[in-house]
């Protein structure tokens, strides 16, 4: 786990690191009012590309897994191609829909904007709907081998330094909307031209290391396959339509500017987020076969120990946007301070989704997808109604209260759910400890710091120097407890199978 981990949360950083560095070059190339727009077109194709994979990148994770935990390898090829194709399907559709709706969408969710402007992104994005939707699917196969680097290389490397570069390239330029849209998109393609040979290379070797075993019949495999992932696509369906839906009803309800500061704020949460994925695509599997197995103590073990480091690494930078965010804001340029008091509530509610570690991976991985969904509906209708109700009176900060209200309720239920269901919970050796180190030195000492020199660059560079020097020493005595010394190990092990090789 540590292992996979250490190789994820790299990829995270740059992918994380790359992201923001693309949103601040967005916002300050095109104003706060057509970065607007852009944004909620992204939110919306984001939308459309879950749409798209129909559930099938966590079902391959999970069948993949479990079929080679329990002695079904031969199932593993047909499995992908049964993945694969209503992907393909679903996929293009979906890029029909943007083309032919685009300007009813524009209309719809594009108030105060120039929705001729997101008919353009829209257009010149939906060819590479199926690219993307099929190129994230087949990336997410290679974990059901527990194969990471695959994963890390094409999402969260490719893709990004792709994206940037171009983004970058057309604003520079100033190409204007097609060619940007074209940017954004193109990355996508390259993405899957690599990952079908390397896919190809993979499933080839692991089949070539196993003896030859009979394979279910392809509709026995294609049945089982989408009765399961049925449940997770509306899951995975309705969990990225909370993630997005409040970019775009703060532009439906409010106008696009306001969807745009309210984006802006939101991008602060993508390297938390992009550590937790990391860990959650090493966990998953894992936790499938335990489960499976019904080896629960070690599946609540690795779920403790998963937990642990996420609350390490994202405690103290969620707790550093709340004190310091007004001057966060600043960066994405004028006009985006505005946006201080709604990145602090986001802020406050990460806080809790971290601290609850993969408990939804762990409820899918052991087969209760139905049980997402239903938690996924919760949450969504909550973000709707409360939505609906607080961005006209209180704006971004209301559109904020609601995504955190959705976000506890997304993640207190699925809790409860593997308490019951396996014994499965968050606080092991050292959780609490953890959690009390990061508030006393990135919150206290935070707040001691702002008040004493302001809120300026310079202070928030002090501050971040002292306070990470002194929690980085506390880790370091403490990494015993923290089972840092795993990913020495790790990499030693590492180093010694490529010595053997």
């Amino acid at each position: 786990m540590a292992r996979g981990s250490t190789i994820n949360m790299a990829g995270a950083g740059i992918s994380g690191a790359l992201g923001f560095v693309l949103s601040v070059v967005l916002a300050r190339g095109l104003g706060v009012d057509d970065a607007g727009i852009f944004f909620e077109v992204v939110a919306l194709y984001n939308i459309l590309e879950v749409v798209g994979q129909a559930g099938a990148p966590s079902g391959l994770v999970r069948m993949i897994a479990r079929d080679r935990a329990v002695g079904q390898e031969a199932d593993v090829r047909p499995t992908i191609w049964v993945a694969t194709i209503p992907v393909l399907i679903v996929s293009t559709a979906m890029g029909l829909f943007c083309v032919a709706a685009a300007p009813w969408i524009t209309d719809v969710v594009m108030q105060g904007g120039d929705s001729a402007v997101g008919v353009e992104y829209l257009r010149t994005l939906a060819p590479f709907m199926i690219a993307s939707t099929l190129a994230g699917t087949l990336a997410r196969a290679f974990q059901g081998f527990g194969q990471m680097m695959p994963v890390v290389a094409l999402s969260q490397v490719l893709v990004p330094v792709l994206r940037t570069v171009l983004c970058a390239g057309v604003l520079i330029a100033d190409l204007g909307p097609a060619a940007l849209g074209l940017a954004w998109g193109l990355p996508s393609l390259v993405s899957l031209i690599v990952a079908i040979p390397w896919l190809g290379g993979a499933l080839h070797r692991d089949e070539a290391r196993r003896e030859p075993a009979e394979r279910r019949p392809v509709p026995v495999i294609a049945s089982e396959f989408w009765r399961f992932t049925i449940y997770q696509a509306l899951a995975t369906i309705v969990q990225i339509v909370l993630l997005r839906l409040d970019v775009l009803l703060v532009g439906g309800i409010e106008n696009s500017k306001q969807a745009g500061i309210y984006s802006a704020a939101s991008r602060y949460l993508t390297p938390g987020v992009m550590f937790s994925t990391a860990i959650v695509f090493v966990v998953g599997p894992q936790l499938a076969a335990m489960i499976a197995r019904k080896d629960f103590d070690r599946a609540r073990n690795v779920y403790q120990t998963a937990t642990l480091w996420l609350s390490v690494l994202s405690f103290p930078m969620y707790i550093a946007l709340a004190v310091y965010a007004s001057l966060l804001m600043r960066i994405f340029g004028p006009g985006f301070s505005a946006g201080a008091t709604a990145l602090q509530i986001l802020s406050i509610a990460m806080l809790l989704n971290m601290a609850t570690g993969a408990v939804r991976s762990a409820l899918f991985m052991g087969g209760k997808s139905s049980w997402i969904l239903w938690d996924n509906t919760a949450a969504l209708v909550s973000n709707i109604v409360l939505n609906v109700i607080l961005i006209p009176e209180f704006g971004i900060n209301g559109a904020a209260v609601a995504w955190a209200v959705s976000i506890a309720i997304g993640n207190l239920l699925p809790l409860y759910q593997v308490k019951g269901l396996w014994g499965l919970q968050p606080v092991g050796h050292g959780y609490l400890t953890a959690i009390a180190a990061s508030v006393l030195c990135f919150g206290v000492l935070g707040l001691a710091f702002r008040t004493a020199l302001g809120d300026s660059l310079p202070a928030f560079i002090a501050y971040a120097v002292v306070s990470s020097a002194i929690y980085c020493a506390w880790a370091w005595r403490s990494r015993k407890m923290l089972q840092i010394d795993a990913f020495g190990e790790a990499l030693r092990l590492r180093r010694s199978r490529s010595a053997q090789a």
